[in-house]
């Protein structure tokens, strides 16, 4: 997968390469923040991959409307599962993304 920040899209792909599907986010919601293995994307593209076992690759991101209100999503790297924090609960800046 694919996140693009200032596009505020993402695309998956398959092993080949070849694009499987493509989102385009809803134009009142940006990507304010996204976190890649730790470390703050800078460069506007982070690559997420999505392992057989069920790994993936350490993601976390945050999603702004345009009133200001936020969303905090992050990828657990062991399942692969993505959870939503609520406003100021407990577990989204844990360790693995303080580096």
């Amino acid at each position: 997968m694919v996140l693009r920040q200032q596009e505020s899209d993402l695309t998956l792909f398959d092993q080949s390469g070849k694009t499987l599907k493509h989102y385009q986010l809803w134009e009142k919601i940006a990507i304010q923040r996204l976190i890649l293995d730790g470390y703050d994307v800078t460069d506007n593209r982070a690559v997420v991959w999505f392992y057989p076992d069920g790994r993936s690759t350490g993601i976390a991101m945050v999603l702004r409307d345009v009133n200001g209100r936020q969303l905090r999503l992050k990828t657990d790297i062991l399942t692969g599962n993505t959870r939503v924090y609520n406003p100021g609960e407990r577990g989204f800046e844990d360790e693995i993304f303080q580096k």
